[in-house]
Protein backbone atom coordinates (compact mmCIF):
# COMPACT_ATOMS: atom_id res chain seq x y z
CA UNK A 1 0.00 0.00 0.00
CA UNK A 2 1.48 3.36 -0.96
CA UNK A 3 1.81 6.23 1.50
CA UNK A 4 -1.20 8.21 0.30
CA UNK A 5 -3.43 5.13 0.46
CA UNK A 6 -2.40 4.51 4.08
CA UNK A 7 -3.17 8.06 5.11
CA UNK A 8 -6.43 8.15 3.15
CA UNK A 9 -7.61 4.90 4.74
CA UNK A 10 -6.88 6.32 8.21
CA UNK A 11 -8.81 9.51 7.43
CA UNK A 12 -11.69 7.63 5.79
CA UNK A 13 -11.95 5.33 8.79
CA UNK A 14 -12.53 8.34 11.04
CA UNK A 15 -15.05 9.83 8.62
CA UNK A 16 -17.11 6.62 8.47
CA UNK A 17 -16.55 5.52 12.06
CA UNK A 18 -14.85 2.32 10.91
CA UNK A 19 -12.53 1.29 13.75
CA UNK A 20 -10.93 -1.57 11.83
CA UNK A 21 -10.11 0.67 8.88
CA UNK A 22 -8.30 3.07 11.21
CA UNK A 23 -6.41 0.40 13.15
CA UNK A 24 -5.44 -1.66 10.10
CA UNK A 25 -2.92 0.94 8.86
CA UNK A 26 -1.17 1.44 12.23
CA UNK A 27 1.84 -0.44 13.60
CA UNK A 28 1.42 -2.23 16.94
CA UNK A 29 3.81 0.28 18.58
CA UNK A 30 2.26 3.36 16.95
CA UNK A 31 2.27 6.82 18.48
CA UNK A 32 -0.41 9.44 17.85
CA UNK A 33 -0.06 12.97 19.20
CA UNK A 34 -3.13 15.14 18.76
CA UNK A 35 -2.86 18.87 18.15
CA UNK A 36 -4.45 19.73 21.52
CA UNK A 37 -2.11 17.54 23.57
CA UNK A 38 -3.30 13.94 24.10
CA UNK A 39 -0.76 11.21 23.31
CA UNK A 40 -1.77 7.64 22.46
CA UNK A 41 0.99 5.03 22.50
CA UNK A 42 0.36 1.57 21.07
CA UNK A 43 -2.48 0.13 19.00
CA UNK A 44 -4.33 -1.12 22.11
CA UNK A 45 -4.53 2.39 23.59
CA UNK A 46 -5.48 3.87 20.21
CA UNK A 47 -8.35 1.36 19.98
CA UNK A 48 -9.59 2.37 23.45
CA UNK A 49 -9.46 6.05 22.44
CA UNK A 50 -11.34 5.44 19.19
CA UNK A 51 -14.00 3.34 20.93
CA UNK A 52 -14.51 5.98 23.65
CA UNK A 53 -14.55 8.90 21.21
CA UNK A 54 -17.32 7.40 19.08
CA UNK A 55 -19.18 6.06 22.14
CA UNK A 56 -19.43 9.65 23.42
CA UNK A 57 -21.44 10.53 20.30
CA UNK A 58 -18.68 12.29 18.39
CA UNK A 59 -18.51 12.14 14.61
CA UNK A 60 -16.23 13.50 11.91
CA UNK A 61 -18.24 15.71 9.59
CA UNK A 62 -15.35 16.57 7.28
CA UNK A 63 -11.71 15.62 6.96
CA UNK A 64 -10.35 16.60 3.59
CA UNK A 65 -6.69 16.26 2.67
CA UNK A 66 -5.75 19.40 0.73
CA UNK A 67 -2.09 18.63 0.01
CA UNK A 68 0.20 15.63 0.35
CA UNK A 69 4.01 15.51 0.44
CA UNK A 70 5.78 12.13 0.69
CA UNK A 71 9.48 12.14 1.58
CA UNK A 72 11.08 8.76 2.19
CA UNK A 73 9.64 7.21 5.34
CA UNK A 74 7.79 10.42 6.22
CA UNK A 75 4.71 12.12 4.88
CA UNK A 76 3.36 15.60 5.49
CA UNK A 77 -0.25 16.39 4.65
CA UNK A 78 -2.46 19.42 5.12
CA UNK A 79 -6.14 19.08 5.88
CA UNK A 80 -9.44 20.73 6.70
CA UNK A 81 -11.28 19.08 9.61
CA UNK A 82 -14.70 19.40 11.23
CA UNK A 83 -16.33 17.29 13.92
CA UNK A 84 -19.51 17.25 15.94
CA UNK A 85 -19.94 16.17 19.54
CA UNK A 86 -23.05 16.01 21.72
CA UNK A 87 -22.69 19.64 22.80
CA UNK A 88 -19.97 20.97 20.53
CA UNK A 89 -19.07 21.46 16.92
CA UNK A 90 -15.63 22.58 15.77
CA UNK A 91 -13.76 23.09 12.50
CA UNK A 92 -10.13 23.97 11.81
CA UNK A 93 -7.26 23.59 9.36
CA UNK A 94 -4.19 21.57 10.20
CA UNK A 95 -1.15 19.63 9.15
CA UNK A 96 0.14 16.18 10.10
CA UNK A 97 3.63 14.74 10.06
CA UNK A 98 3.45 10.96 9.63
CA UNK A 99 6.29 8.46 9.99
CA UNK A 100 6.02 5.09 8.28
CA UNK A 101 7.52 1.76 9.26
CA UNK A 102 7.18 -1.61 7.53
CA UNK A 103 4.39 -0.37 5.24
CA UNK A 104 2.23 1.06 8.03
CA UNK A 105 1.84 4.30 9.95
CA UNK A 106 4.17 4.38 12.95
CA UNK A 107 3.62 7.95 14.14
CA UNK A 108 1.15 10.76 13.52
CA UNK A 109 1.86 14.21 14.96
CA UNK A 110 -0.89 16.75 14.33
CA UNK A 111 -0.73 20.54 14.35
CA UNK A 112 -3.72 22.82 13.89
CA UNK A 113 -4.41 26.46 13.17
CA UNK A 114 -5.78 28.35 16.14
CA UNK A 115 -7.63 30.84 13.94
CA UNK A 116 -8.83 30.95 10.36
CA UNK A 117 -6.58 32.85 7.92
CA UNK A 118 -7.46 36.47 7.16
CA UNK A 119 -6.02 39.29 5.08
CA UNK A 120 -4.11 41.72 7.28
CA UNK A 121 -5.29 45.31 6.59
CA UNK A 122 -2.46 47.21 8.23
CA UNK A 123 -2.58 49.53 11.21
CA UNK A 124 -4.42 52.55 9.75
Amino acid sequence: MIEKDLVQQYVDGWKTGNHLEILDVLTEDCLIIESHGPVYRGKKIVKEWIDEWFKQGNSVEKWKITSFYPCGDRVVFEWVFAYKGKKTREAFDGITLAKLKNGKIFELREYRATAFPFIWQGTH
